[in-house]
């Protein structure tokens, strides 16, 4: 179990989580194909395949140089709307990171509650529009809850990750109103947001990371 994190980590944790949402490719892109247009599971792939090559390149940087060189590899090598939303939470996380050399709870909710207003601010989109800000959101909040009642990383990332999880869950009975998935309305009850079974994912397995 791991009380915070550093730059140091990072590479491991990268391959870890390429490793782990590689495998969930397929999955990922049935899901999308039910709302939009079946690229996520790829769009993953390439995202995490990028982020993994960057970070040869990481010696020497903070925490906060990596995420934003993370978010313009991403940005230039995952080319879909899902990969510009990556590329948005990272550079949130970057900013968010910014002359930080730990990552404890305090830092894990920083950076997801920047993560979270990249994502607003560039689509438009707000919690309950069934996107992957359903989960973000739920876990953004669920890590500041623990990192303001003083809980360690490994906390914060467990609750984060469940909320994550439930907040993904919750979007099968929500309609799109947001993106391409908006234009069949009611007929994306029934069905789990892909952008936000992503988050679910990535948070689960980042938790997974940390409590080893």
């Amino acid at each position: 179990m791991k009380k915070q994190l550093t730059a140091q980590d990072l590479p491991a944790l990268t391959e870890y989580m390429a490793g782990k949402m590689t495998a969930q490719k397929n999955a990922l892109a049935k899901l999308d194909s039910l709302t939009g247009d079946g690229d996520m599971g790829v769009t993953v792939v390439l995202a995490f395949k990028a982020m993994t090559r960057a970070c040869k390149r990481t010696g020497g940087m903070g925490i906060g140089e990596i995420f934003a060189l993370f978010s313009e590899e991403v940005g230039e090598n995952a080319p879909s709307t899902f990969g510009t939303f990556i590329a948005a939470m990272l550079l949130g996380m970057s900013e968010a990171l910014t002359d930080v050399s730990l990552v404890r709870a305090e830092e894990l909710a920083r950076a997801l509650e920047a993560a979270g207003e990249k994502v607003m601010a560039r689509g438009g989109a707000k919690p309950g529009d069934k996107t992957l800000l359903d989960a973000l959101v739920p876990a953004a909040q669920a890590a500041r809850k623990c990192a303001d009642a003083g809980e360690e990383l490994s906390e914060a990332s467990r609750k984060a990750a469940q909320a994550a999880a439930a907040g993904a869950a919750a979007t099968e009975e929500m309609k799109a109103v947001t993106g391409r998935a908006g234009y069949m309305g009611e007929r994306t009850v029934g069905s789990r947001d892909p952008g936000a079974e992503a988050i679910s994912l990535l948070l689960q397995y980042f938790d997974e990371f940390v409590q080893a």
